[in-house]
């Protein structure tokens, strides 16, 4: 599932709500390492950069390339087996964890998991309830394209519609995002966060959106109608 080299990637869990609860990340360096996202301090995981903040995975990890790697996660547990090997289990607590706020995401119930934007090494999935492997869903998109995304959500439900951009090497470079609060927001990662849709956003709750990439800006419409057309600039950005 995960090759060894400069590749690294892991799974991010989430509550009901679509909230972080945690996540698994390995990077496959030299001495391959692993992080607990929001039970270890440091909440910024940059590729390449990984092996100061992170723990090496123990001795036992089997050496093939090819690795099949099972996650099973529990109310305050996390257990990983690769090709057969349990390479963690380890129960969350304050002991094991100096990021003050562990409880506030992993004490959570989890209902689903996603891929992490800068996954460069997975290659399929299932859950135990399923049968094939489903490939890991990279789109192929770039400033000659558009994006399109339907959703169906109502104002006020907290859902979340979340699309990150990523260079060829899997890195991050920006995203937008929408939640569906009272008064629906977006932010553009990396530049700013959570400002409101305008008031010409559609009231249907069946929206089609497009999105956009040029050199340095985002053109987002909705329904047909333009919501966002934004350059990137030190004005714009707050970050």
């Amino acid at each position: 599932m995960l090759v060894e080299g400069q590749d690294a990637g892991g799974v991010r869990f989430l509550d009901d709500s679509v909230y972080f609860a945690g996540s698994f990340f390995v990077e496959f360096s030299q001495t391959p390492a692993y992080l607990l996202r929001y039970c270890y301090s440091d909440l910024w995981m940059i590729v390449g950069m990984m092996r100061e903040v992170s723990k090496p995975l123990p001795d036992n990890l089997p050496e093939e390339q090819d690795k099949l790697w099972r996650i099973k996660r529990t109310e305050q547990e996390l257990r990983v087996t690769c090709n057969g090997v349990t390479v963690l289990d380890v129960v969350l607590s304050d002991q094991l964890c100096d990021d003050s706020d562990w409880k506030d995401y992993w004490n959570k119930e989890i209902s689903r998991v996603s891929f992490l934007g800068y996954d460069t090494a997975s290659i399929s999935y299932r859950t135990t309830a399923q049968g094939a492997e489903l490939p890991v869903q990279r789109i192929p998109f770039n400033k000659d394209l558009t994006l399109e995304v339907r959703t169906n959500s109502e104002d006020g439900s907290r859902d979340r519609m979340l699309v990150g951009f990523q260079d060829d090497s899997g890195i991050n470079v920006g995203g937008f995002h929408v939640e569906f609060s009272q008064t629906p927001a977006y932010w553009l990662e990396y530049c700013s966060y959570d400002k409101p849709l305008p008031d010409n956003l559609p009231e249907e709750q069946n929206k089609l959106w497009r999105i956009k990439r040029t050199e340095q800006g985002l053109r987002v419409t909705c329904n047909g109608v333009t919501v966002l057309d934004v350059v990137l600039s030190d004005q714009l950005c707050d970050d």
